[in-house]
């Protein structure tokens, strides 16, 4: 009777010891920014309750309608029914995967804690784009670029869920967040809500419960876009995701996933006579584009015979040279596949004609010759130099003596200090093509302290 009457006691007991309800509207926050976090306790039990919260280390303690005991420590004394809070600034640099702690305890047993986890928004939810259909082609973060050519985009939404952070691990739940596309044609989507308004799209993505520890699809929409030139943007503006545990919330903000459109035609060709061998002549292909371009293939004619050439990546603004024979008639065509399609399952070959009658000549520099200029004297000198193809020419210089006019060739400045220096200057056309010359400057004492004799007084 005596041990049906404590089972009996313990039942009452126990309830009232987790009568207490608290949650945190975030516990993730990023290296390199301080974020708010805001706590709620709440008091279900029929008497008035006492909870000390500790406040973590490295955080600071923004507000609260508790007492604050230290910095460390608040007691917060809750009615029946009501709710006390308190609001924390997490530390602007940690160390990623770095738990934090915020316990609570009160004069009835109960006994929890709030988690924060150091973890940056990326590591939470990202967008992958996939270019055309199918075989996987996902974009790199780092090269978000498409050509202006018709095309498939498909917008996937990841999501990864940090309740293994907790203890236990929490599966999350009411995974949630909305998309706004361009008012293109929706070609299919998936797990995701779509609502048309005349200039925009939105898709809301909603998934009721995500297992702990792994990468989720949260939903995908594709869309045909046509019509965008050089240098415009798909946007996809995407608001905070948002899930939540039984005493936790996530908010986290997903990475852009805005697409700038861009030439499928990366190449400039520049066309030169080989400096020793006659009939001979440099071919020099030069990566004019913002993306990286993979698995480069072309043919040459070298001594009246076709060479197949190959070159694994150039980068942007890289070059690659070849010695051709000298003609008129080179035209080649040259294979390589675009960023946006070197991850694919079935990279798709691009190709761009190479025609010697219409290669890039680089700019020549007229003879400028060393020089030499004097302290507190201005210098001014004219650069010149002229282009066969009729291309604009910038003049460009490495010192930081004296800004050359880009448009003019225009050197004019007054020197302060002696020294000699190595400069270089160049004339650069539209293609980034440049011929350059290295010059000595020698910077003098003013010729007026040169010219005066060396006089000696004697005094008698």
């Amino acid at each position: 009777m005596r041990f049906l009457l404590f089972i009996a006691i313990l039942i009452i007991i126990l309830p009232s010891a987790y009568s207490i309800d608290y949650f945190t509207d975030r516990m993730n926050f990023p290296d390199g920014e301080s974020r708010s976090h805001t706590q709620n306790i709440t008091n279900t039990e029929s008497d008035s309750v006492q909870v000390n919260a500790s406040i973590p280390s490295s955080f600071t303690l923004d507000s609260t309608d508790c007492i604050q005991i230290n910095a460390t420590l608040i007691s917060c004394n809750i009615p029946p029914g009501q709710t006390r809070y308190y609001k924390m600034d997490s530390p602007s640099s940690c160390t990623e995967s770095t738990l934090y702690s915020s316990e609570l305890k009160s004069n009835s047993s109960f006994e929890e804690e709030f988690t924060f986890v150091c973890i940056p928004d990326n590591k939470i939810t990202d967008c992958k784009v996939e270019y055309g259909h199918g075989d996987a082609n996902y974009l790199s973060n780092s090269q978000l670029y498409i050509s202006e050519e018709t095309a498939t985009i498909f917008n996937l939404l990841r999501v990864w869920n940090i309740g293994h952070f907790l203890q236990p691990d929490e599966a999350a739940e009411d995974a949630t967040i909305t998309c706004q596309y361009e008012h293109y044609p929706v070609r299919t989507y998936g797990r995701v809500e779509v609502d048309y308004y005349p200039n925009s799209i939105n898709g809301t993505f909603h998934w009721e419960e995500i297992v702990s520890g792994y990468w989720f699809r949260i939903g995908v929409m594709s869309q045909e876009i046509s019509g965008k030139s050089i240098g415009d943007y798909y946007n996809v503006t995407c608001n905070q995701l948002t899930y939540k545990f039984d005493h936790h919330q996530v908010i986290a903000d997903p990475s852009s996933c805005n697409l700038e459109i861009r030439s499928s035609e990366p190449f400039v060709f520049t066309f030169s006579d080989h400096p020793t061998l006659e009939n001979k002549s440099i071919l020099k292909i030069t990566n004019n584009e913002k993306y990286p371009v993979y698995d480069i293939s072309f043919d040459r004619l070298l001594g009246g015979t076709l060479h197949t050439e190959t070159y694994q990546q150039l980068n942007t603004g890289e070059s690659v040279s070849y010695t051709i024979d000298e003609s008129t008639s080179c035209n080649s065509t040259i294979f390589f596949i675009p960023s946006w399609y070197v991850n694919s399952l079935k990279p798709r070959y691009y190709t761009q004609q190479i025609d010697c009658s219409s290669i890039n000549h680089p700019p020549t520099l007229d003879p400028i010759g060393d020089q030499t200029a004097y302290i507190n004297i201005t210098f001014t000198l004219d650069i010149n130099a002229t282009d066969i193809d009729g291309d604009n020419i910038t003049f460009i210089d490495n010192t930081t003596l004296f800004n050359i006019v880009p448009q003019t060739g225009l050197i004019n400045f007054t020197p302060t200090t002696t020294g000699n220096y190595s400069i270089e200057i160049c004339a650069e056309d539209d293609f980034n093509a440049t011929d350059c010359e290295t010059i000595d400057l020698e910077i003098l004492t003013s010729k007026e302290q040169i010219s005066q004799p060396n006089i000696t007084l004697t005094l008698l």
